[in-house]
């Protein structure tokens, strides 16, 4: 099992909506951000930005991230 996955940004994504768009729900932003602090001050992202997206306690939506890239890493 993955430990971390790895999620590219499109243009205007922000934590908010990435935690939403994995996950169903914004209560994971904090988790992400804190896996990518050196973007913390990020509101907005430019396309191409690559995060860690820690592994929580729910499976990602991998339906909603057609328009991203999700890949597992380990």
């Amino acid at each position: 099992m993955a430990t971390v996955f790895q999620y590219t940004t499109i243009q205007g994504d922000a934590f908010d909506s990435i935690s939403f768009d994995l996950f169903t729900t914004e209560k994971y932003m904090g988790e992400i951000i804190t896996a990518n602090r050196s973007y913390a001050d990020v509101v907005d992202f430019d396309a191409g930005v690559v995060l860690t997206i820690p592994v929580v306690n729910v499976t990602p939506n991998l339906s909603a991230v057609a328009w991203g890239t999700l890949t597992a890493t380990s």
